[in-house]
């Protein structure tokens, strides 16, 4: 004779063994798996704490315009710097980022080199502002004409640019 509880503890330990086998993560894979994604978090937690500081990225030059005397000049940015930076001509902060314009007054050609143009939003000033040699608007990331883009993205009075674009120019003869 067989207790009823003594059969149900039977199916019980019956049932318990076969879940206790075969899961995904059991044996040797699942200690395998654990032991590499442990090691891929040490090795994370490692370069935060321990890894040296990123490489700074050398920023180009940009072309800035001092707002007092209307001259440009290259300025190197830096990570924590704002406008108005430090104007080479009057020593003050009256440097601000120069707008391209390479449009021409009475022709659809674009110029060679750009006229530099300070915005009136940057120094607050109403209004719209127009380029001083054509008249145009210019605007934030100014467009450039049709065909333009081969002009000096750089300064115009710096006389390195001078010199290299002499240097490279060459003469063709045309019918």
């Amino acid at each position: 004779m067989t207790d009823p509880d003594t059969q149900a503890n039977q199916t019980a330990s019956n049932d318990s063994s076969a879940s206790k086998s075969g899961g995904a993560l059991s044996g040797p894979f699942g200690i395998i798996l654990s032991l590499l994604l442990l090691g891929v978090a040490g090795v994370f937690a490692y370069n935060t704490f321990y890894a040296a500081e990123p490489v700074k990225l050398d920023t180009p030059p940009i072309v800035c315009i001092c707002a007092e005397t209307g001259k440009t000049f290259e300025y190197k940015p830096q990570q924590s710097d704002t406008f108005p930076v430090t104007s080479p001509y009057t020593n003050k902060e009256t440097g601000y980022r120069a707008e391209a314009c390479y449009w021409q007054k009475d022709s659809d050609e674009p110029l060679e080199k750009p006229t530099w143009v300070l915005l009136n939003e940057d120094i607050g000033k109403a209004g719209v502002t127009e380029c001083p040699d054509c008249g145009r608007i210019v605007v934030r990331h100014n467009p450039m004409p049709p065909g333009a883009g081969r002009g000096e993205r750089r300064n115009p009075e710096s006389s390195a640019n001078d010199d290299a674009e002499s240097a490279t120019e060459t003469t063709s003869d045309r019918d």
